[in-house]
């Protein structure tokens, strides 16, 4: 069924479709007899983290989830309404047995979908998924009794408790004495009411767009530039110092700078990782479809950079195995595991105005500071495309260029790259390139997509 997605970034489809109630019955089930095969003990208490972005299928979703683990003797810690670094959290800091995140992303409203989450407070491992698939298939499930079941709670502090861990990282004092004047665009998403809580906090003035979660998606929502329009008219009226806009989980950032033009998501890891490594010294790793912006800041602060395959899961190993304190997806994702196992928007917020008032510049200035380039993101529907074929294809016709198969088909040469790949939350295939020069990039990304149209 090419509308449901199963990978390491979780289970998304159509709802009532290609996601239907038995469906996520079935595989909360299947991750219950994982969690209970994985206990130290078999009497173990499992308890659960479990959250939903506001998208307006996700109660649906939570009430079948709650069935299915309360019958297998789970308790259920419920945290309703939270973005999905907030169960990460929650789960790491509480040392639960597990979390669901209930959520489609950046996917359009019609879908949904569910993140599982480790005891470690990470999204499991391909390992994990491959013998959670394998419950799946079999569906030999048993139920507990009434008097062995499960219950369900709730945990009011755990949205503070993040605030409070993330506020670590920065000078709290010194952002605070800027009084920043912030744009905000949640897509009427989860970080609804977190990220106006954070920052009060750092005594900035807040002015919200799209900020109701009872309302649908008022638009795309993927925090790319071409969605936020309505959030550059609100930086420019409002004269804010920035704007911020949030995916509907909250786990990317995108930023609108002050003289109101969305300046891209690939700027949220560049400012942050930049910041960070001001004041601390560590490799980095991302994911190979990120921007050269991250490895002209490794160089300027003397750090070693580690690629890895696309997904969160994939960048979290890069930098355990290599012992990065930083590290992201060029999504708008920033992670710092002394926080979070994941990406995390509330920590790209606060290093962002960490970065602005240590330095004193504006985000334009910001970005001055950092060699430009030219990314465009474009997209196929994957239909019934051979992708392998078509990347041995690319892979003879640009065999001049330094080829990587670690994710899709990854050509770099001296000034501009290219990368084609499947999506992990989607059925389309992404195409990105990057480039020196604009012109260059526009003429790449149309040398590609007309090379596709040939071999198709």
């Amino acid at each position: 069924m090419r509308d449901l997605k199963i990978s390491i970034s979780g289970i998304r489809g159509i709802i009532s479709q290609s996601l239907t109630p038995q469906l996520i019955l079935d595989y909360s089930l299947a991750y219950s007899k994982y969690l209970r095969n994985h206990m130290p003990h078999p009497d173990h208490k499992i308890e659960i983290a479990v959250g939903s972005d506001t998208r307006s299928s996700g109660s649906m979703i939570r009430y079948m989830i709650f069935s299915a683990l309360i019958s297998q003797g789970i308790n259920i810690i419920d945290l309703e309404f939270v973005p999905t670094p907030t169960i990460l959290f929650a789960v790491k800091e509480n040392k639960y047995s597990g979390g669901m995140m209930i959520t489609a992303s950046h996917n359009p409203g019609e879908w949904n979908g569910i993140k599982l989450i480790s005891h470690e407070g990470q999204f499991i491992s391909s390992e994990a998924w491959d013998e959670i698939n394998q419950y799946y298939q079999n569906k030999d499930y048993h139920y507990n009794p009434f008097d062995k079941l499960g219950i369900l709670r709730s945990d009011e502090q755990i949205v503070l408790k993040h605030i409070q861990k993330v506020m670590t990282l920065v000078d709290i004092k010194n952002i605070q004495k800027k009084h920043f004047k912030i744009a905000f665009d949640p897509v009427n998403g989860a970080s609804f009411d977190i990220i106006p809580q954070i920052l009060k906090e750092l005594n900035c003035d807040i002015i919200g767009i799209h900020t109701d979660p009872k309302k649908d998606f008022q638009r795309s929502p993927e925090p790319l530039p071409q969605n936020l329009r309505d959030l550059e008219d609100c930086v420019l009226k409002n004269k804010c110092d920035i704007g911020i806009a949030i995916d509907p989980d909250g786990d990317r950032l995108s930023i609108v700078s002050e003289e109101g033009i969305a300046i891209g998501e690939e700027y949220t890891l560049a400012i942050s990782a930049d910041e960070y490594l001001r004041n601390n010294k560590s490799d980095i790793a991302v994911n190979i479809s990120t921007s050269r912006m991250i490895q002209d800041i490794c160089n300027k602060h003397g750090v070693k950079i580690y690629k890895t395959a696309v997904g969160e899961i994939n960048v979290l190993n890069g930098m355990i195995k290599n012992k990065c304190r930083i590290g992201g997806e060029g999504n708008g994702g920033v992670i710092i595991p002394e926080i979070n196992s994941g990406r995390d928007s509330l920590v790209a917020l606060v290093m962002i105005l960490s970065a602005m008032a240590n330095t004193g510049n504006s985000i334009s200035q910001l970005i001055k500071d950092i060699p430009k380039y030219y990314f465009i993101k474009d997209k196929i529907d994957s239909g019934k495309i051979d992708l392998d074929s078509v990347i041995n294809h690319l892979s003879e016709r640009y065999k001049d260029g330094d080829i990587s198969r670690l994710d899709g088909l990854k050509v770099d040469y001296k000034d501009y790259w290219f990368q084609i790949r499947g999506s992990n939350t989607e059925p389309i295939i992404r195409i990105f390139v990057e480039a020196n020069l604009e012109r260059l990039s526009v003429d790449k990304m149309n040398e590609i997509k007309n090379i596709l149209k040939e071999i198709i």
